[in-house]
């Protein structure tokens, strides 16, 4: 019998207070990227300023300088894009040995992300294309009723849109979930596996065709516990934001931290519920086999780390029968 995802919460909790490191590489990046938007707002503000002020007369220009910065952005977003996945398949490697061995340090970030990065990225890819072209589907009516009580410019109308809006985002939410459950353990059978990029989708597909209920309750707990600890942020966020530029600094260094914390507890946790799904009748006919044998044979086993040479297993078999 598999495990309650009140289980697999505090079991994952427990990796995760052991490993903690493992919020590291995800906070490290984020406060990269926090300080370049931070940058680049300080610079857009400053040359705003200088603009209303009369510094800098007429309209702000885009110059080679700031066209470079564009570009600049640009490819910055492609890289942290491709470092985000690297750190996602080690991530998900180091959740692997977490689970499995108690301990995980930044070697196995390197040694997983190295080593999965292609598979990892292409899997992201071919998932995120499944799933974007229903999606856009079922939304593209929305949008485009939506669009044309907008262009209309009555009341009756924008209310009405406002009302279609909520049901979108609702609709959108709930079609995005259902899509992508099939798909929910791919990237966790690909490195705890450690196969292709085709059986990974497969092996997720599988899970989920056998384990309906449990996947989709399992998904909406990481959920319904994402939207929570990011409304709690939210709520302390909005208390600090009344402290001027102070308090934003430090509601986006503790939002950092949180979403750090969070995003390795759900890898923790997903790993965990893999490891419970897929590998039940493994410890249920272990745990049938060992029931087999005799007190001191067990003794055995547990002297010898689970191994009995079958010598050993003979004779106690032969004193028992004696």
């Amino acid at each position: 019998m598999s495990d309650s995802i009140g289980t697999i919460l505090s079991k994952g909790w427990d990796d995760f207070k052991s490993n903690p490191i493992m919020a590291a590489p995800t906070f490290l990046m984020s406060l990269i990227i926090l300080i370049i938007i931070f940058a680049a707002g300080f610079i857009f503000m400053a040359r705003f300023a200088a603009f209303t002020t009369g510094s800098i007369p007429g309209l702000p220009s885009f110059g080679s300088a700031e066209i470079g910065l564009i570009l600049l952005a640009g490819f910055a977003a492609i890289l942290f894009s491709l470092i985000s996945v690297f750190i996602e398949a080690g991530l998900t490697g180091m959740a692997k040995e977490a689970v499995t061995t108690g301990k995980t340090s930044l070697n196995d970030l390197w040694t997983y992300g190295k080593k999965y990065f292609f598979r990892y990225l292409c899997v992201s890819i071919i998932i995120g294309i499944i799933c974007m072209i229903p999606l856009t589907i079922i939304c593209l009516p929305f949008v485009l009723v939506i669009a044309g009580l907008v262009m209309s410019e009555s009341m009756g109308g924008a209310f009405l849109a406002l009302f279609l809006l909520l049901v979108f985002y609702i609709v959108l939410i709930l079609a995005a979930l259902l899509i992508s459950l099939p798909f929910f353990f791919a990237s966790a059978a690909l490195i705890i596996d450690d196969c292709g990029i085709s059986e990974s989708i497969r092996k997720s597909w599988n899970l989920f065709m056998e384990n309906k209920k449990e996947v989709f309750w399992f998904a909406a707990a990481m959920i319904f516990i994402s939207i929570a600890v990011t409304m709690i942020f939210s709520f302390f966020g909005s208390l600090l934001a009344i402290i001027p530029l102070i308090g934003l600094i430090l509601n986006s260094l503790i939002s950092v931290a949180g979403t750090s914390v969070l995003g390795a507890l759900v890898l923790l946790w997903t790993v965990r519920k893999y490891y419970n799904l897929t590998a039940e009748d493994v410890f249920e006919e272990s745990a049938v086999e060992f029931s087999e044998y005799s007190e001191i044979e067990q003794g055995i086993l547990d002297a010898g780390e689970n191994t009995v040479s079958e010598e050993v297993y003979e004779e106690t078999a032969a004193g028992r029968n004696d």
